[in-house]
């Protein structure tokens, strides 16, 4: 109804197992690289396990397929109905092969079967038993699927067998009754919901292959409150989607928002998820020698050569590899992993560099004398005078040219400081006036001194007195009385060092 509204050709998010629309999130292509392990490593018993409508039956048709093309030759039997009996589900097993058989007697379907086997075996080809929803199997049809998987020869397994379903399934088959069942299984793989990332893209990956051509028709809000209410499940986000987008088309909106998607849910009746909850495989389910084999042999089918053509620098085509590839974009994520870890340590890198820029600019500000804390500790009284009268007084205060010490007209000037002696005819005159200007008087031994770069009202005072203390300091302050804040002298400055 609303795929003409949108530009789509087809309905994005319709609830089949059509393989064009797979979206290969991580835990997918988990569960996909077990199954092919598997298949390829002659496995009696497999099990695949996800909460309804994470996406195990979608994965069981690509697989199908998968072995349609590669082995054109295999026998598969997929038996979707799990409220069976055991004569039921052998019937059921029969047809699925093409076999005429009908027989009340279960001794008669087991050894039919082990006879196609060992047939199947001998013309070279495979057969496979793919049981979905088995989490609703008996413990006799349990039981039964454990005999099932002893048929083989010396050298190998002539039956195949691929069990899934919910979680339940995997509690069924840890129960004491059935525990030879549970030694059988060779590869246990748990389907685990989407993440947030992955749902946007797995609604996107959908509607670009129905026709969107990269346009988003969920804004970002829309898509976090999907992700919210369906708890990352496919099914329960295509059933969403499908919804908000056909409420959306009544409201003549070309894009879904947050709204529509809150009213969707409350027709539908979800509650306000807390994110999906995943489930935690069973540490016995498989050995980490099988895990690394399956990673092995996976990663071959997957690139398509071994480890040997890699070094030797061979690109040897699996016969799987086009197959495969049609149904993945393994490799283009590969690529932009790769991409995403180069950007990555770039930006490390700026911003290390940044970091040490900053660190060093603000060392080139930061200035803290360690004579002016002294001075502050000595005389805290004086440190804490306003700050305003200071700003004041060091207005009008003179601006003379850097020299240490100025005497009176009639003295030469004297200076204090061991690395400057000598003075100019010119530097004295221009001190003397502005002295005259200043209102200063030279009366009795007085002198002054010009604060320099680096000067501090302790070091002044250490050098025309030879000591400094609190009595010290109140005396010549007394005489400078501009100052309000021994701390926050400044170059240029005229201080007056009365006798004392």
């Amino acid at each position: 109804m609303y795929q003409n509204y949108y530009g789509l050709h087809e309905s994005p998010f319709r609830l089949t197992t059509d393989t064009k629309f797979v979206y290969w999130s991580q835990t997918h292509q988990n569960a996909y690289r077990h199954l092919l392990y598997s298949v390829e490593s002659h496995k009696s018993l497999i099990v695949l396990a996800g909460a309804v409508g994470t996406g195990k039956t979608t994965l069981l048709h690509v697989l199908m397929e998968w072995i349609k093309t590669t082995m054109p030759t295999a026998r598969m039997a997929y038996v979707v109905h799990s409220t069976l009996t055991v004569a039921e589900l052998f019937r059921y097993i029969f047809h699925e092969l093409g076999l005429d058989l009908t027989s009340r007697s279960k001794v008669d379907y087991v050894l039919a079967l082990q006879r196609f086997s060992q047939q199947c075996a001998g013309k070279g080809e495979r057969l496979l038993l793919i049981l979905d929803e088995a989490q609703n199997y008996s413990h006799d049809v349990l039981e039964e699927i454990r005999l099932l998987s002893n048929i083989e020869t010396p050298q190998d397994k002539l039956l195949q067998i691929i069990l899934s379903g919910q979680p339940q399934l995997i509690t069924n088959i840890n129960q004491p009754e059935i525990y030879q069942l549970k030694q059988r299984v060779n590869v246990t793989y748990n389907l685990q919901p989407l993440t947030h990332g992955e749902t946007q893209a797995y609604i996107q990956k959908r509607l670009d292959v129905a026709g969107a051509q990269g346009r988003s028709l969920f804004q970002d809000d829309a898509i976090e409150a999907i992700y919210r209410y369906a708890q990352g499940i496919p099914r329960v986000i295509n059933v969403v989607c499908d919804h908000a987008l056909l409420y959306s088309f009544a409201a003549n909106k070309k894009l879904v928002s947050e709204k529509i998607i809150q009213e969707v849910a409350t027709d539908m009746g979800l509650g306000r998820g807390q994110g999906p909850q995943r489930i935690s495989p069973s540490p016995s389910a498989y050995n980490d020698e099988v895990a690394a084999d399956a990673q092995h042999q996976a990663d071959r089918i997957v690139i398509g050569h071994t480890k040997t053509s890699r070094e030797q620098g061979v690109a040897r085509t699996s016969p799987f590899y086009g197959t495969f590839a049609r149904y993945t974009d393994w490799e283009d994520n590969r690529v932009d992993n790769k991409k995403r870890i180069r950007r990555k340590s770039l930006f490390q890198l700026v911003g290390a560099v940044l970091f040490i820029i900053l660190i060093v600019v603000g060392m080139s500000f930061v200035q803290a004398p360690s004579s002016q804390k002294e001075a502050s500790v000595i005389n805290p009284s004086v440190a804490s005078r306003n700050n305003d009268d200071l700003e004041k007084s060091q207005g009008h205060s003179p601006k003379l040219p850097e020299k240490e010490v100025v005497k009176p007209v009639k003295e030469p000037p004297q200076a204090y400081d061991n690395n400057d002696k000598t003075s100019s005819t010119t530097s004295k005159n221009t001190e003397t006036n502005a002295l005259a200007k200043k209102g200063k008087t030279t009366q009795g031994a007085d002198r002054y001194t010009i604060v320099k770069q680096g000067d501090t009202f302790m070091k002044i005072l250490l050098q025309a007195y030879g000591q400094y203390d609190e009595p010290l300091v109140a005396f010549v302050l007394e005489a400078n009385p501009e100052i309000s804040n021994i701390n926050t002298i400044f170059v240029g400055q005229l201080i007056r060092l009365p006798e004392h």
